[in-house]
């Protein structure tokens, strides 16, 4: 049987009402993960893209792979050091 006094009630509403604040900030939270990590895999997969045409240009055994040879040369790592570096800091 089911204790339907107004105490009981009251207490299953409080502890409903709890329930729902801790599952909002739960879903929020996860919201705004699920954002941040969108985010930083947008940053991490251009990078890996500007490295992937770079290094196509570079096979290129004529002229038409000076421009990535160049660029690879001139970047040195530094894009994917800065995009290691603001992972590792978040």
């Amino acid at each position: 049987m089911i204790d339907t006094s107004m105490k009981n009630v009251r207490a299953v509403i409080f502890g409903l009402r709890q329930f729902n604040r801790e599952h909002e900030w739960v879903v929020g939270n996860a919201a705004d993960l699920i954002d941040a990590l969108a985010a930083e895999n947008e940053k991490l997969r251009s990078v890996l893209e500007w490295y992937a045409e770079q290094t196509r240009l570079c096979r290129l055994i004529h002229s038409g792979g000076d421009p990535g040879r160049q660029a690879l040369s001139d970047d040195g790592g530094k894009r994917a050091q800065a995009a290691l570096s603001t992972t590792k800091e978040d």
